[in-house]
């Protein structure tokens, strides 16, 4: 028998760790957290105190964080940089940029084989130069706000506005200054629109597959929090792992909900991230969570109230775990009302890592 919605029993939603990995040293996390003139960058052993001006000119400016990984480097001026004793550096380890490679300006310069640098699910990708300062530096999926590409060729983190348009120094939200491309721009500039996230329909609810709730599939509820009818043709959400999926709702009403029924190949207890676009690849929400549904005894997670923030999480403990984000019976198609949070414990980063070894 499917379990019958209701909106009792809310319990948080667990809070992802703070801690990523590049080499063999688990260090905390401390760029999205931190004010630029005091940040501190952690390689290897070694703690790196950055201020603004050691910022040069040359940036990250696009990624392809799983699969063939690969990146692009953007010089704004004013003048060319010698790129001798340069690395990308990734949680699980460097890409050395060939000796005597020279960036000019206005150049988009692309490696196209970092070899096995970037962790799947979440970590760092670092621009370190000669005197091993970090030049730029971008926290991605379970450890930072920006999105995660899954494993398709085509789809790259980039920098949005593009690198040749003047990106703040090393942004410490990276939610707002990098988004997805589902067509990959290398060797050009950037053309995905910048995030505007919060600004529209927003993701309400997920749902998994349980053995007491027999959906035929996981779930994606959105709300609508305006007062006016919003058409989806052309929307689409991301997953991390999982596949582009493009909604198969036409609209959705004024302070309303719909539900999409996602393909097998979408499983929210793997993927832990959503991230919401416009038909104009505009990126409107994201969260994540840590942990199972199934582990917590629930079949959805969902936000309480309706359409609550904030908007640029990543894991459970940026997206409101505990506050307005909570593993919970169903609600699917129907408004989620207020809630009651009853604590759980936490989980560690490391645990939540483990999970996918």
């Amino acid at each position: 028998m499917m379990l019958q919605p209701t909106t009792t029993r809310p319990r948080t939603a667990i809070r992802g760790g703070t801690h990523r990995r590049l080499g063999s040293t688990v260090h905390p996390l401390t760029l999205a957290t931190r004010p630029l003139a005091s940040l501190a960058v952690f390689v290897g052993a070694t703690v790196l105190s950055i201020p603004e001006s050691a910022y040069a000119e040359v940036y990250l400016n696009e990624l392809v964080i799983r699969g063939t990984e690969r990146a692009e480097l953007y010089n704004s001026g004013p003048a060319p940089v010698l790129l001798t004793g340069w690395k990308l550096a990734g949680d699980l380890g460097d890409f050395l940029i060939p000796d005597d490679t020279t960036i000019a300006v206005g150049e988009y310069l692309a490696f196209d084989d970092l070899g096995d640098i970037f962790h799947d699910i979440g970590g760092e990708g670092a621009l370190i130069d000669d005197l091993k300062l970090t030049r730029d530096v971008v926290a991605y999926g379970q450890v930072g706000g920006a999105p995660l590409p899954h494993d398709s060729g085509g789809v790259s983190l980039c920098r949005a506005p593009d690198a040749a348009l003047g990106p703040p120094l090393g942004p410490t939200d990276n939610a707002l200054y990098w988004t997805l491309d589902l067509t990959s721009t290398f060797g050009a500039s950037n053309d995905a629109p910048n995030p505007d996230l919060g600004s529209s329909v927003l993701i309400n609810e997920l749902g998994t597959t349980t053995p007491s709730v027999r959906f035929v599939n996981d779930s994606i509820e959105l709300y609508n929090p305006t007062g006016a009818a919003i058409i989806l043709g052309g929307w689409y959400a991301t997953f991390g792992a999982g596949p582009t999926y493009f909604l198969t709702s036409t609209f959705i009403p004024p302070s309303g909900v719909v539900v999409e029924k996602l393909p097998p190949s979408i499983d929210l207890d793997t993927t832990q991230l959503a991230y919401l676009f416009t038909d104009l690849h505009v990126r409107v929400d994201q969260l994540g969570w840590s942990g199972s549904f199934a582990s917590e005894g629930e079949s959805c997670i969902g936000r309480c109230p309706d359409g609550a923030g904030p908007n640029d999480g990543f894991n459970g403990n940026s997206s409101g775990g505990g506050t307005s984000l909570f593993f919970t019976l169903c609600t699917l198609g129907q408004l989620n009302g207020g809630c009651n949070p009853t604590p759980v414990d936490r989980v560690s980063w490391g645990q939540v890592k483990g999970a996918y070894r």
